[in-house]
């Protein structure tokens, strides 16, 4: 069972990379809104659910392991450098708000720093 949910969870992913990666990128504001685009916001919604159910589920505790992609999602390098955006993503969002509130706008242009 643990192998099979782990198999699962490197597909859904494998899924969700190659539609990333090997559909055309959107030229135009508009065509975000349309397209393949469209399907990258919310057709690939199971393909993501499925790869964090699996992957809860294929946790490695009976000795088969994980997936290969949560084995190297799960790197120590990997951690500790999600650990940190985190405390970097904390630490921002009171700065855009100051930001924000002091100039009216954002995102922030050149000319308001000077």
């Amino acid at each position: 069972r643990c192998f099979l949910a782990a198999a699962l969870a490197d597909v859904s992913f494998a899924l969700s990379a190659a539609a990333v990666f090997l559909l055309p990128a959107p030229r135009t504001h508009e065509e975000c809104q349309t397209d393949w685009n469209a399907m990258l916001g919310h057709g690939l919604a199971p393909c993501i659910a499925i790869f964090m159910y699996a992957t809860a589920i294929a946790d490695g505790r009976d000795g088969i392991g994980r997936g290969l992609v949560a084995r190297a999602l799960g790197h120590k390098a990997l951690v500790a450098l999600g650990d940190y955006a985190f405390e970097a993503y904390l630490f921002q969002w009171p700065l855009i708000w100051v930001f924000t509130s002091a100039t009216g706008e954002w995102p922030l242009s050149a000319g308001s720093f000077v």
